[in-house]
């Protein structure tokens, strides 16, 4: 069905078609009657406007190599419709059905078909594009071949006038020549005419030949000039959707440098906040690590209190063996002065209640 035959829908009626960025989901306008159901030649005209026509590629009469052929399948839409009038009608039954119910006395609905949009297959593009660059080579080389062709019909019939001359002279050299004819110049311009004839007929053959194969070139050409029309068609078509293609990859390309441009400070304060958290965790362990200290120091400090009082204890000992000691010689030599000075025991008596007095 051609888009000539769509239902146009009542002026007063809103149509609105859009795609959503977020989804790449086109929403196509569908006319709609009283009764909220759309029509069919209108959803047709839908989805033939919106789906995007296949990639074709020609290869002669073949279409085109398996791998471009596998790419324009590749690329065909698979187009989602959603017919939300329809649905509703269906799941809510005949209260949905009713026009009231959802819409007002005498105004036109209107629905939606949501097409999804497939991703355009640029590999199928470039093997498209670089097949049609064969196709204007193979055209350019058939054009200068039909050139050639031309010159070699030219010069084919130049050469044939030359070969009736001298098949006229030779035919008169044969009639006015006598049997008896000894001349020998005459002989050796026969001989010169026969041989010239035999390389007028090789050139012929091969002019015959190089003729026959520009013919065919040239009906070749013919094929090829109806394939280039097609071709040319198709090229045109693939560089309006690769220009579409490219517009919606340069927005996407935009909407992803925002949302990199977002993720890095996002990154960068993430960054920040760890670091903090880093010095604060590193503070908190000194801090731990401080407190744990100071009691470990206050048990040291205990447990070397008793070692201390010991050795004070073993120094007293020490120091008190030491002047008892000290305290004997001292009485002893102050025994052996009183003896030495005084004399007699009453005298080293005395000396001994002395020192022990002292």
């Amino acid at each position: 069905m051609s888009a000539s035959s769509v239902d146009t829908p009542a002026p007063s009626s809103p149509i609105d078609a859009a795609t959503d960025p977020a989804t790449g989901v086109y929403t196509a306008p569908v006319a709609t009657s009283p009764a909220g159901s759309p029509t069919p030649s209108t959803v047709e005209a839908a989805a033939n406007t919106s789906a995007p026509a296949p990639t074709a590629c020609f290869s002669g009469s073949d279409g085109g190599p398996p791998a471009a052929r596998r790419g324009a399948r590749a690329a065909r839409p698979q187009a989602e419709l959603r017919l939300s009038s329809m649905a509703m009608a269906t799941s809510a039954g005949p209260a949905a059905r009713d026009p009231m119910t959802y819409a007002p006395s005498g105004a036109h609905s209107v629905s939606s078909i949501h097409v999804a949009r497939p991703p355009l297959d640029r590999d199928a593009v470039r093997a498209s594009i670089s097949h049609l660059t064969g196709i204007l080579d193979h055209v350019t080389a058939l054009a200068a071949l039909e050139s050639d062709h031309e010159e070699l019909q030219g010069q084919f019939w130049a050469l044939q006038g030359r070969v009736g001359v001298l098949e006229e002279e030779l035919a008169s050299a044969y009639a006015n020549a006598a049997p008896d004819s000894t001349t020998p110049k005459k002989m050796k311009d026969v001989q010169k005419s026969l041989d010239l004839e035999k390389q007028m007929r090789a050139a012929t053959a091969d002019f015959e030949a190089k003729l026959v194969s520009a013919r065919a070139a040239s009906n070749q050409l013919s094929v090829s000039d109806k394939d280039l029309q097609q071709v040319r068609s198709e090229r045109d078509r693939a560089l309006q959707r690769a220009a579409k293609s490219d517009e919606a990859a340069r927005a996407w390309e935009a909407s992803n440098s925002a949302l990199d441009t977002a993720s890095a400070q996002l990154r960068d304060q993430v960054e920040i906040q760890e670091a903090k958290v880093a010095d604060l965790q590193d503070q908190l362990g000194r801090s731990t690590r401080s407190f744990q200290r100071q009691p470990d120091r206050a048990h040291e400090e205990r447990d070397r209190v008793p070692d201390r009082a010991a050795d004070a204890e073993k120094q007293l000992q020490q120091t008190t063996a030491e002047l008892h000691q000290r305290t004997q010689d001292r009485d002893r030599i102050a025994t052996n002065l009183c003896a030495n000075h005084l004399g007699g025991s009453s005298s080293l008596v005395n000396c001994q209640t002395r020192t022990s007095r002292q």
